[in-house]
């Protein structure tokens, strides 16, 4: 009898253990929100951990220019906490369950990233050159 309680208890466990988590852009999550509502997702994107603002955009230009809806609330178990305030400023992969329901601080984003279970940095380097773009012979007179 022992036995069937325990795997009676142990079921929620066993299902979310087993949950795909979906490998997706952020651009995915902001056009088709509802196909991705209660699912484990995986996204890239700029993430910014600071007071009432702990959020992943598309790109750092969404952040600092206040595009709020270009991003996601990320909301963290406190067991995680730490390693999400080490990452601070800069482009990340963040995996937890997605969830409309809950906007952030205000409502001010597109929807949550809660439940996070993993949080990767992501390593960029910039080019201090300038990019030259070709001209194809025009020159501007």
């Amino acid at each position: 009898m022992k036995r069937i309680i325990l795997v009676f208890a142990l079921l929620p466990y066993l299902a979310w253990a087993n949950e795909k988590t979906l490998d997706i852009s952020i651009v995915q999550l902001l056009a088709d929100p509802s196909t991705y509502e209660g699912k484990r997702v995986a996204v890239s994107g700029f993430l910014k951990m600071e007071f009432e603002g702990n959020a992943i955009y598309l790109h750092e230009d969404d952040y600092k220019n206040q595009i709020y809806k270009n991003g996601f609330w990320v909301r963290s178990g406190s067991e995680i906490s730490p390693s999400l305030y080490d990452a601070r400023d800069g482009y990340a992969r963040v995996e937890g369950r997605f969830t409309t329901q809950r906007k952030g601080h205000f409502g001010l984003w597109s929807g949550t990233i809660e439940e996070i279970d993993r949080v990767i940095l992501l390593p960029i380097e910039r080019e201090s050159k300038p990019i030259e773009i070709p001209t194809n012979g025009y020159k501007n007179k």
